[in-house]
């Protein structure tokens, strides 16, 4: 990207402008702009975003208000200022086409979706708060008049830790996959894994295993944990769950019931159990493994 000086329209700003120079501004830090619709100063610039009717990166037009609009998704989704600014930059942020495929689904088709008006959710009795929301609340209510250049710079900064922060977690993820495909690989039993720290494992051994548990070290609090394996991405019911005389006990109570002395917790949902030592959570795991309801 050799843009120095691009533009977007001035007066009230939303999500899709707000995130679209956030994008930029990730990707080229001394990047400026200006808040117009005066066609001499768009006419100036390197960009024109969200502002301009017009969409051609070729002349750095990055605007959806025409007519014709500027074009879908292959799920209908059309494309607002953000979507054209990550589907022609984004990838510049990321390390493969995965993440910046996770990022669009996650992020940048809602943000898309709200500023043309479509809702990519349904509601039943109260509406989400959104972050379109939390953008549009940056903006000077009524009745102060007070100029909004301000409110958007302080916008632009609250949408790139965003930003950053999704990046990273995705990154994060994709890292984590493959440890814990690796471990899976290399794994003598096919119910579980044991890894050394924790790991995010839960979409990959939800959705592509059919491990019942995992155990970790937990190194913030130095003692080993012993997880269920969930039945649905989004849910928490185990698909075998730890034995019931454990739930919702502690410390001597639970110790009496499992006959190992440093065991510290046992969630009352039954999905997960906490040990001092490894030696002690594999003796747990062990149990938990030949528990029949």
């Amino acid at each position: 990207m050799n843009y120095e000086l691009v533009a977007v329209h001035d007066g009230n700003f939303h999500s899709d402008d707000v995130f679209a120079i956030a994008v930029l501004k990730l990707i080229h830090p001394k990047l400026k702009y200006i808040r117009s619709r005066d066609q001499e100063k768009l006419s100036k610039v390197d960009a024109r975003i969200d502002v301009g009717f017009s969409y051609d990166p070729r002349k750095g037009n990055f605007d959806h208000h025409q007519k014709e609009g500027a074009g879908k998704r292959e799920n209908n989704i059309p494309y607002a200022a953000i979507g054209l600014i990550w589907k022609q930059f984004g990838k510049e942020l990321v390390s493969q086409d995965w993440i910046f495929e996770c990022i669009d689904k996650k992020l940048i088709q809602h943000l898309d979706a709200h500023d043309n008006g479509l809702k990519t959710f349904s509601v039943k009795d109260i509406e989400p708060y959104k972050i379109d929301d939390a953008i549009n609340a940056l903006n000077p209510q009524w009745p102060d008049e007070s100029n909004s250049n301000k409110s958007f710079k302080e916008a632009v900064k609250f949408a790139m830790l965003i930003l950053k922060g999704e990046i990273n977690k995705a990154e994060g993820m994709n890292k984590a996959r493959n440890t814990v495909l690796k471990t899976i690989k290399e794994s003598k039993s096919k119910d579980y894994i044991i890894l050394n720290e924790f790991v995010p494992f839960k979409e990959v051994a939800t959705l592509e295993t059919k491990l019942k548990f995992v155990v970790y070290y937990d190194k913030e609090k130095e003692n080993w944990r012993l997880r269920t394996v969930e039945k649905d991405i989004n849910g928490f019911a185990p698909r075998k769950p730890l034995p019931k005389e454990w739930a919702g006990l502690e410390n001597e109570e639970l110790a009496k019931v499992t006959c190992i002395k440093d065991v510290i917790f046992s969630h009352k949902n039954r999905i997960t159990i906490v040990a001092k030592s490894k030696e002690s959570i594999l003796k747990l795991l062990d149990l938990a493994l030949k528990y029949k309801e």
